[in-house]
């Protein structure tokens, strides 16, 4: 199921503007990411973590309550939700996530690295389709120092078809791709944190630049896509759904295309919880139902005691990979232990226990917090 639909994904990319005036969705198998807390350091800003983790700003405000205003003391607590419906659409190369602002790189069918990525603005868009990388040119230059100079060499990039053996005016490295319109390109801090904001290129931070750079070479195959809303229905039977604003104006996602997408399979959807989530826009994916006759493995429900609320966030079967669990102090609590209670789902089973001492985590009324246990 890891790869399901990619056929009919790639058609729809492919397509572009001559889809009619429903929206299509994209079904694929796969979700990446998780729930996790991050402590503040000093010097950080929202802008500067949202970039780090991949995650669009407008996630981190509303999981924490926040106003782009705020200013963030060292040592704060944030909650960071960086799960994405993985776009599966080749197995070796990459592929530029246009509306989720990332730069996914796969390979022998897994996915390698995720990459924060800025792309095109609405009015010079991001080319969308099947390319190649021609060559990854080197030069001494830096990047253009403000947001007006990028923009002059990108649009010179554009117009002058760049040589392997020519110096270029976009930094120290520069990928050439077929079409010649377009390319990947790092680029200074300010303009790297906008994600659609560029003249047609894929510009990547300095850090994901030179990640990235020794993994690709001539030859490597990219698909772009513009993929507003997609689904995943994942192995273990969960429906997931994940939608993006629509900068490019290509037409938003309802809950009737959602439904259209599913088909049969939309039986235990929560048409409420998919509404929101088209609603919101997070950028990302939640899980918004299950297959029919497929056995829940994901709690999703509240569960309360005397002194807490506790939830389960992302609780997999066995203890197979990281828990991240929810947890609420109705009144002062101290908890006991690195893994201090059991995880249970929701049929009531236990899918995570107790493994070892620690220190004890105190807790204020009212507090928050969501503990991710290896």
């Amino acid at each position: 199921m890891r790869r399901l639909a990619t056929a009919a994904a790639l058609a729809l990319i492919f397509l572009g503007s001559a889809r009619s005036l429903a929206v299509e969705i994209p079904i694929f198998g796969t979700v990446a990411g998780e729930y996790r807390e991050v402590a503040v350091t000093a010097g950080e800003t929202l802008t500067s973590i949202a970039a780090r983790y991949g995650v669009p700003l407008s996630s981190i405000l509303s999981e924490n309550r926040l106003r782009p205003s705020d200013t963030l003391p060292a040592g704060k607590n944030l909650t960071v939700n960086t799960r994405r419906i993985v776009p599966e659409l080749l197995p070796n190369g990459l592929v530029a996530d246009i509306a989720g602002g990332l730069l996914y790189r796969f390979e022998g069918g897994d996915l390698a690295q995720r990459i924060l990525a800025g792309f095109g603005s609405a009015s010079h868009p991001t080319p969308e389709g099947a390319f190649t990388i021609l060559a990854v040119e080197k030069s001494g230059l830096d990047y253009p120092e403000n947001e007006a100079e990028e923009a002059r060499a990108e649009a010179f990039t554009i117009k002058k078809k760049t040589l392997p053996d020519e110096a270029h005016p976009l930094g120290p490295l520069y990928m050439v791709m077929t079409g010649w319109d377009f390319a990947i390109h790092g680029s200074n801090p300010k303009s790297a944190q906008k994600t659609h904001a560029g003249r047609r290129h894929i510009r990547l931070s300095h850090e994901g630049l030179f990640a990235l750079s020794p993994k690709v070479g001539a030859g490597v195959k990219v698909i772009s896509g513009y993929m507003q809303t997609r689904l995943a229905l994942t192995p273990d039977g969960g429906i997931w759904l994940e939608s993006h604003p629509d900068v490019y104006r290509r037409g938003e996602a309802t809950i009737d295309d959602v439904v259209e997408a599913l088909g049969e399979r939309a039986v235990d959807l929560q048409r409420d919880k998919a509404a929101r989530v088209l609603r919101e826009k997070r950028g990302t994916a939640e899980l918004v139902g299950k297959l029919a006759g497929e056995a829940e493995t994901v709690a999703s429900d509240f569960r309360e005691c005397a002194e807490a609320q506790f939830r389960c966030l992302d609780c997999p079967l066995q203890g197979e990979r990281r828990v991240t669990f929810q947890l609420t102090a109705l009144a002062p609590i101290e908890i006991e232990g690195e893994f201090p209670i059991e995880v249970v789902n929701a049929a009531g089973n236990v899918v995570y226990a107790p493994r070892s001492a620690g220190a004890a985590t105190a807790m204020r009324k009212g507090e928050t917090r969501n503990f991710i246990w290896e």
